[in-house]
């Protein structure tokens, strides 16, 4: 239900955003058209700019070999100390993890991932399921209501004048 609700925010926004640059802006300017998609910059450079303040993952540091830094970040996102036994715990996992998949995958090569990506009944099934979900969501026509939107508001009597 979440991730609907923020595709139909998102279209809404979109919608508006053109309406009201159609309103406040000459249709013949080439302002027009720059300003509604412009708007999507705003975001996109909103999410750039508060990428740099996140932490950098745990993982990623234990990985590098920065075991100290990587308790300090796990300690903040979960608030709780450093030497608390659930951030014990957890950066002892992500130790040990690496070394378990490497032994788990040993020798297989490119075709051996390949080979239990599809072989494996589990894993296939998973595919399947991703597939199928993909397939039908183009089935179900939301893309045309997305294209043939303004004949549909056209035939509610909306007709994109002030």
């Amino acid at each position: 239900m979440g991730a609907a609700r923020g595709i139909d925010e998102v279209l809404i926004s979109a919608y508006f955003a053109s309406w009201g640059s159609g309103l406040h802006i000459d249709k013949n300017s080439y302002n027009s058209w720059v300003m509604p998609t412009s708007l999507h910059l705003i975001f996109a450079g909103l999410i750039l700019i508060l990428s740099f303040l996140n932490y950098e993952s745990p993982r990623f540091l234990v990985k590098k070999g920065n075991r100290e830094h990587a308790i300090a970040n796990l300690s903040r996102v979960r608030r709780l100390p450093a030497d608390d036994e659930l951030v014990v715990f957890e950066i002892n996992d992500i130790e040990r993890q690496p070394a378990e998949e490497q032994e788990a995958t040993r020798g297989q090569g490119f075709y051996g991932y390949w080979r239990e990506m599809f072989c494996m009944p589990n894993n296939f099934h998973r595919i399947y399921l991703g597939l199928r979900t993909q397939l039908l969501g183009q089935w179900s026509g939301a893309q045309s209501i997305t294209i043939y939107a303004p004949d549909m508001f056209a035939l509610l009597g909306t007709t994109g004048e002030k």
